[in-house]
């Protein structure tokens, strides 16, 4: 979705960036030349952030091995058994972090919430046939099948678990390979839980299920006593302890970097070139994307009012 008031880019297309260069450009505060906003204040969408409890979005630029947490709940995660220099990658829906498997994942600080309710999205570019690519997941770490998360498994289904142990979860269709989706798992109550792709409702769950004792938190697995790694790539991941509603789900849908965009009259001269562009180590890069956005290295300001463990 192109933000009003922008145009085509008239520029030609800019090569990639070297992993090299990617990785070495530092993370920089969100501001108007870049097209984002520095504070809820400037911002688009505020009322988005009320609740927020992690915002980790590698869209907005490769940061060596650490994956940071753009909102006030500064919940950073360390990249564990991956390299930069090549799990750093460009897709054309912009910058994202590449999973390969067996023992690759973004180890977070804590979990961003114990109980209900809450919301989990991710945005995911699914891998090759029968792959499973993992967005957040918040675990008991010493209990099997003890966890929430969203998975999509190419040719098979995407998936909302709330698992306490048991075969807890809402599944629906068959991602296609290769493609980019945002999944939401939302929970309204303890048996009040949704399964949302792409901005729509597509099956909901009234079973009474709780995880217990969460005490890990992660993007790209699920680290319950028995872990599950997936591969594919991540792009955003983000968390709330509400239950967001519909009309927030389906803007994040259209806008996924809804959160960070500036509204209309706070729109710089730089923003109005359009287009989807990587920003990063000051030098502007085409993606290859399609939603006519600036993609840049950037933090936003909040408050924290999650009900962290």
């Amino acid at each position: 979705m192109r933000v009003e008031g922008l145009v085509p880019n008239p520029l030609p297309l800019a090569p990639h960036p070297s992993p090299l260069t990617m990785i070495s450009a530092p993370p920089q505060s969100p501001n108007y030349v870049q097209g984002f906003a520095r504070q809820r204040g400037g911002s688009a969408y505020p009322a988005l952030s009320d609740g927020l409890v992690g915002l980790w979005a590698p869209f907005l630029g490769p940061t060596g091995e650490t994956l940071f947490d753009w909102s006030a709940c500064k919940n950073d995660g360390t990249l564990t058994n991956m390299a930069p220099a090549t799990d750093w990658v460009v897709t054309r829906s912009g910058a994202a972090l590449k999973f390969g498997g067996t023992n690759e994942h973004v180890l977070l600080q804590r979990p961003p919430f114990v109980s209900y309710p809450h919301t989990m999205v991710s945005l995911l570019e699914t891998g090759a046939a029968g792959e499973s690519t993992f967005g957040l997941a918040v675990a008991n770490g010493g209990s099997p099948s003890n966890f929430w998360a969203i998975e999509a498994n190419v040719g098979n289904f995407f998936v909302y678990y709330f698992r306490a142990g048991g075969t807890e979860w809402i599944i629906w269709g068959a991602p296609a390979a290769n493609q980019v989706y945002m999944i939401a798992g939302v929970s309204r109550a303890s048996d009040h839980h949704e399964l949302w792709v792409d901005g729509q409702l597509r099956a909901t769950s009234s079973t009474d299920a709780t995880p217990s004792s969460v005490d890990k938190a992660s993007i790209g697995a699920a680290l319950d006593s028995s872990p599950s790694y997936g591969k594919g790539r991540v792009i955003a991941t983000m968390a709330w302890d509400r239950a967001l509603v519909a009309s927030e789900l389906q803007t994040l849908c259209a806008d996924p970097y809804a959160l960070l965009r500036l509204r209309r009259r706070a729109l710089s001269v730089l923003a109005a070139i359009g287009g989807p562009y990587l920003i990063t180590a000051g030098q502007v890069f085409h993606t290859g994307g399609t939603k006519g956005d600036l993609f840049s290295s950037g933090s936003i300001v909040g408050e924290c009012h999650g009900r962290s463990g």
